[in-house]
């Protein structure tokens, strides 16, 4: 049987064992990223273990991935570990594709450990624990609290004090990250295509290094996975846009930049729009605000290329933007309250 449209998909990263190391101490600080198709090709990081080639992660980090569309393949996660640097770009420390899939994965089991060994380096094994639950829908939909307003909705999420913000009425939320990092909420079209927005508020960090440095990290995390999948489906990452001041918001925001960029997914072959938004606000000077926009509608495919981006409905970019530009000035109300 496949994996069925709300499937919950737990998975809990428990340990790694004999990490290459990283750093001139012989040690390393790792941390893992999931990724997946399943979750719309967005990140999750987990916390840093300083100094440890044996790191073993706490209880909470367990993340819960609900299945939008039957998959009869089952969904293909990728575990990607790295060896955290804070002046220097942060070192690759291997990875591992695995696929879950109900035959392997019984629906309401018990939890299975699996031991992957990390490819592409000398040595490495990353220990995760893997769960599938099959409920009823209305039993695993969050319930944040919301009030219409007109065809939005404004939704105030209980276990993250720190968002509230509008989307339209379409989409889903997904309680996606129990680390409190990011909120995530997708729509699935009938023909496949999907819109799917992540809005994570990241306190303090500019206490920690510049905002250009906070804009390379970003950038280069998030760019670097889509590189990836792009290159699997045997296409190229293209910019359509990079580093561009929004005045849009001048009189509201202290900082505002936004990036856009098309990526192949894997192994759907779909080309996917990202916008992607960095946001210093007046009120939280030390704090920022990214939201990453990503839709997989009006990106036309044609004989000579996989898409053209030249050739977008201009009607469709401009509301895309009309609801990232709500987004924004919802997100900011959180700081001034």
């Amino acid at each position: 049987m496949p994996i069925l449209q709300s499937d919950i998909i737990e998975i809990r990263i428990i340990k790694a064992t004999n990490l290459i190391p990283a750093d001139v101490n012989g040690l390393s600080d790792p941390y893992v990223i999931v990724s997946s198709a399943l979750n719309f090709y967005d990140q999750i990081k987990t916390a840093i273990i300083h100094n440890n080639l044996n790191p073993v992660w706490a209880n909470d980090e367990v993340y819960s991935f609900k299945s939008p569309k039957e998959v009869s393949s089952g969904w293909n996660v990728k575990f990607l570990v790295f060896d955290y640097d804070r002046m220097k770009k942060d070192d690759y420390l291997g990875e591992y594709e695995l696929n879950i899939n109900d035959d392997r994965f019984k629906p309401n089991g018990n939890e299975e450990i699996v031991n992957m060994t990390l490819e592409k380096v000398k040595h490495g094994v990353l220990t995760v624990g893997i769960k599938v639950k099959r409920v009823n829908d209305e039993l695993t939909s969050p319930s944040p609290r919301s009030s219409h307003q007109k065809d939005l909705e404004h939704y105030k999420v209980d276990h993250f004090p720190h968002l509230c913000f509008k989307v339209p009425k379409r989409f889903k939320f997904d309680m996606m990250d129990k680390k409190k990092t990011s909120i995530s909420c997708h729509y699935q079209y009938d023909n496949g295509d999907y819109d799917h927005i992540t809005v994570s508020y990241l306190p303090n960090i500019l206490q920690e290094m510049t905002f250009e440095k906070a804009k390379f990290y970003n950038i280069l995390s998030l760019r670097k996975t889509h590189k990836e999948y792009s290159k699997l489906s045997g296409n190229q990452l293209i910019d359509v846009e990079d580093d561009v001041a929004q005045t849009l918001f001048t009189s509201q925001f202290a900082q505002v930049f936004r990036w856009q960029w098309i990526f192949v997914d894997y192994p759907e072959q779909r080309p996917t729009r990202v916008f992607f938004y960095m946001i210093k606000s007046q009120t939280a000077s030390k704090s920022l605000h990214t939201i990453v926009y990503k839709t997989t509608r009006g990106c036309i495919k044609n004989e000579d290329s996989p898409f053209d981006h030249t050739k977008v409905d201009s009607k469709l970019l401009s509301s895309i933007e009309l609801e990232i530009t709500d987004l924004i000035k919802s997100c900011e109300k959180v700081d001034n309250n």
